[in-house]
Formats: structure tokens, C-alpha cells, sequence
């Protein structure tokens, strides 16, 4: 039903996201420097827990869920199976970018900021994404070719219980890792900061 092809094209838009990411980032890294610095700056003197309050919750939620949740929403209209692959693009080169101007920024040090900050966010939500995403291009296709008289439309057969079983699976792995993300944040980029 869904083939690997869909899921090479979904991983070939994934990479040029990366790649531009890191394009964009270098082209930026000197004017960003001084905000990332400020930034750290500040963490240090006020001592910031990361994981104050509600409106901070609220933001991490939005960071692991904004891009698993498009790609599964995207498997209900013909539509998702142009958007898909803009979708992995964009979600790639966010990635890539915030990663690469740490580096840039500062050397060394920014890999290891970047990693404290990305790294536990990266590998819970980039499987999650590939795991929705790649049965929705699927869906969303047939959807499309349906919508083009090429196909029957049987959606007994587009939504299977897997379809929806993905879903759970995914919604419970992010949110536990939203819960545990700004206390291991926190932790990660304190060890990091120098003293």
C-alpha cells in the first residue's frame, strides 16, 4: 500500500531541508552571533529554569507536536500529498538552521549547546514525524488520485486501525518527551555553559 518510495521522497525533502538549513545559517552566523551570546548571557547571570511556568510548557509542546501533527493531518486531503514534502523540507531546515548558528555562533561550544538543547528534541520527534508522515503521503495520494477519476475511493482500506494506532504511539512518545525535555534541557545546558 505504501510503497518505499514515498518514503525516499519524504527523506530526499528531509535532507534538502538540512542542506539549506545549513546554507542559510552559515550566510547569517555573524549577525546572529551577539543574540545567541545575549541569550546565554542571561541564562547564566539569572540562573533561567527552562521549564517555568505554563507559557514555556506550552512552547515545547508546540516544538515536538507542530510537525508530527501536520504530517498525520495532512494524510486526510488530496492536498497533503503536495504539502508533505514541503512539510519534511521545512521541518528539516528549522532544524538544521537553530543547530547550525549555534555552531557558527560559537564554535566548538555552540555543537555542544546545540546538542544540550536539540539533540533529545531530534530524536523523539524525527522518527514521530517519519512514522505519521509516511502512511499519510500514502493516504493523501490515493486521496489525490482519486480526486483525478484515477483511482476508486475506498477508505475502509486509505484509514486502517495502524493508521490510528501510529497516531497514538507517536502523541504519547511526544508528550512524554515534552514532559521530560525542559528539566533535561536545563540540566544539559548547564553542564555546558561555563561557569
Amino acid at each position: 500500500k505504501h510503497s518505499v518510495l514515498h518514503l525516499c521522497v519524504l527523506a530526499l525533502f528531509f535532507l534538502l531541508g538540512l542542506f539549506f538549513g545549513y546554507l542559510v545559517a552559515e550566510r547569517h552566523a555573524g549577525t546572529l552571533a551577539g543574540e545567541i551570546r545575549a541569550y546565554l548571557e542571561e541564562f547564566t547571570s539569572r540562573h533561567v529554569d527552562i521549564s517555568d511556568g505554563a507559557k514555556s510548557f506550552a512552547y515545547t509542546l508546540l516544538c515536538y507536536f507542530r510537525y508530527p501533527l501536520l504530517a498525520f493531518l495532512c494524510g486526510f486531503a488530496s492536498l497533503g500529498a503536495l504539502f508533505l514534502p514541503l512539510l519534511s523540507t521545512a521541518f528539516a531546515f528549522s532544524l538544521s538552521y537553530s543547530v547550525c548558528c549555534f555552531a557558527f555562533a560559537l564554535g566548538r561550544d555552540g555543537v555542544m549547546l546545540a546538542a544540550s538543547l536539540f539533540a533529545f528534541r531530534s530524536l523523539i520527534s524525527v522518527p514521530c514525524y517519519f512514522l505519521l508522515a509516511y502512511p499519510a503521503f500514502g493516504t493523501s495520494l490515493s486521496l489525490l488520485r482519486f480526486t483525478f477519476g484515477l483511482a476508486e475511493r475506498n477508505t475502509a482500506t486509505l484509514y486502517s486501525r495502524m493508521y490510528f494506532y501510529r497516531f497514538l504511539i507517536a502523541m504519547l512518545f511526544l508528550l512524554s518527551a515534552a514532559v521530560i525535555d525542559p528539566w533535561l534541557s536545563s540540566r544539559l545546558l548547564s553542564l555546558c555553559l561555563p561557569l
